[in-house]
């Protein structure tokens, strides 16, 4: 299986417990993990990362070529706290080799609690991406409307809405349909009142396009959608946990979730410390 992230400097020192997490559900050498990252990773916290793998994956690093600087961010200020970087996730299928037809996505924030064989064998049904239906905006229409929404006839105010946190994505399609251009096309069309940078984008590109995924395989939490101490996940194999406060921030209130990320965040320390030799797929 092919399992990718796409995330920035602020957001490296959280990637070893989610890559835990997916290894302990899943045989050594079954998985290989594509990471997007931009140059302010630290050739350490890659060494690091490498060296907790180990024989268990196989890693691949890889620098964006295309700057997403320019790209906008959320004019929502509860939404600010996301960067630029979430734009990246877009990129991911021209930089991956085209002997690989499919990936799945996953954002930093989530966890994986079973294997990942049966959705990423899901049939797409022609379809170039499958995701969950967001947990806030289930269609085009809510919350204050996809921008721009009102000037494509094409597009039904009452048509699902996906989250971009985990996306099964069919390579050779998005290729082939330039959901690349289309999505920061968009992107930069509505920037003036851009609430979600990549998702909005990729709703408007990939729109008649996707096939809604169960929610078990992209369980959101967050704020109005639980209590703190948690939703039943019993059925979950990946769960997000969105909006600004995270299962490693030290505020976060203590819940058998948080327990999960920090016992993950754990054994991806003892095993990067333990290593004795780092990934040879990471330039040195």
């Amino acid at each position: 299986m092919d399992i990718a992230f796409a995330y920035d400097g602020a957001y490296a020192p959280y990637v070893p417990a989610v890559i835990e997490s997916v290894l302990e559900h899943h045989a050594a050498g079954e998985i290989d993990f594509w990471l997007l990252v931009t140059p302010d990773v630290t050739a350490e916290l890659r060494r690091r990362l490498a060296s907790q793998v180990g024989a268990r994956g196989r890693l691949h690093f890889i620098e964006p070529e295309q700057k997403v600087d320019d790209l906008p961010i959320s004019t929502v200020e509860e939404f600010s706290y996301v960067s630029t970087a979430a734009h990246m996730r877009i990129l991911l299928p021209r930089l991956l080799p085209e002997r690989i037809e499919r990936v799945l996505y996953l954002d930093v924030d989530i966890l994986c609690l079973g294997s990942l064989r049966e959705v990423f064998e899901v049939d797409l049904r022609g379809d170039i991406a499958a995701a969950g239906q967001d947990a806030y905006v289930s269609c085009l229409s809510d919350m204050g409307g996809l921008p721009g929404l009102a000037e494509y006839e094409n597009l039904r105010p009452d048509a699902p809405y996906f989250d971009s946190g985990v996306l099964l994505i069919d390579l050779p399609g998005w290729r082939n349909h330039d959901i690349e251009s289309h999505s920061f096309e968009y992107a930069r069309r509505h920037a003036a009142r851009t609430r979600f940078p990549d998702q909005d984008a990729l709703n408007y590109a990939l729109y008649g396009k996707w096939l809604v995924l169960p929610k078990k395989w992209n369980h959101i939490l967050g704020p109005r959608l639980d209590s703190p101490m948690g939703a039943d996940i019993t059925d979950a194999r990946l769960i997000q946990q969105i909006g600004p406060d995270k299962l490693w921030d030290e505020h976060f209130p203590a819940s058998p979730r948080k327990n999960l990320y920090e016992l993950y965040a754990r054994r991806a320390a003892a095993a990067a410390d333990t290593a004795s030799a780092p990934n040879p797929d990471v330039p040195a």
